[in-house]
């Protein structure tokens, strides 16, 4: 299902327009890690384009290589901090390593519109539901019809499928099983046009779901986070929705 995006949200970073990221690649997980590893948290994008480039942060073998990554990354996080989408993704990348993926996939979804077409596919399936390529494709070939010949739809089929499963969406098997990421923190996330925070467990706002009501008069406090004590934050990071 093709999801554009409100204005408001394009001014915050969002795309409305494929630049076609998943034709070749996926989320690219492994070098966004590697870049931010490398640049202090408030670089600039011509620091980002140095470690890229000039440094060869991402270990790629030829200069075309990194020119093509710095692209892709480009096209999936802006890398730069006046935009809002990656600002927030920079702030909270080093407070939680097991919530990156996560991250890294909001961020995407919001900046690539053919992954964006294939959330549906992947937030209808119940834990467990095995998922293929080709129901990727599919999802991408009804939401962009006549713009992908069969065989670059297959491609992105099999790259959007390794994206969901990076971000932990997706479990590795014989074939590909729906599962729930993890993480630590709070995630804002867009819903119906509004911005919420939303907590884990039912993923709704508010308190802790394994908290109980606080009594009248003193003051609210959540259990420490079960999946990782030295968390900053009390929240575990919810499972990704629209």
């Amino acid at each position: 299902m093709r999801i554009d995006v409100s204005a408001a949200a394009l001014a915050a970073g969002f795309s409305n327009d494929p630049a076609g990221t998943h034709t070749s690649r996926t989320i690219m997980l492994g070098e966004l890690r590697s870049l931010l590893a490398a640049t202090r948290g408030d670089a600039t994008y011509d620091d980002y384009v140095n470690s890229i480039v000039g440094d060869n942060a991402l270990r790629k073998a030829t200069s075309s290589t990194r020119q093509k990554s710095l692209r892709h990354l480009r096209e999936l996080y802006a890398l730069r901090s006046t935009v809002p989408a990656f600002a927030g993704l920079r702030a909270l990348w080093s407070a939680d390593e097991s919530a990156q993926p996560l991250l890294a996939m909001l961020c995407s979804v919001a900046r690539d519109p053919l992954l964006r077409s294939t959330a549906a596919v992947v937030l209808d399936a119940g834990p467990g539901t095995s998922l293929a390529a080709p129901d990727f494709a599919e999802a991408v070939g009804h939401s962009f019809p006549g713009r992908f010949t069969p065989g670059v739809l297959a491609r992105i089929g099999r790259n959007v499928a390794s994206s969901w499963t990076q971000s932990g969406h997706l479990r590795r098997r014989a074939g590909k099983i729906r599962a729930s990421p993890r993480g630590c923190h709070r995630v804002v996330v867009g819903d119906g046009g509004r911005q919420e925070r939303r907590h884990a467990g039912n993923l709704s706002p508010g308190r802790h779901p394994s908290a109980s009501p606080p009594a009248r008069g003193t003051r609210s406090e959540r259990p420490p986070c079960r999946e990782s004590p030295t968390c900053p934050s009390s929240d575990r990071l919810a499972p990704f929705h629209m």
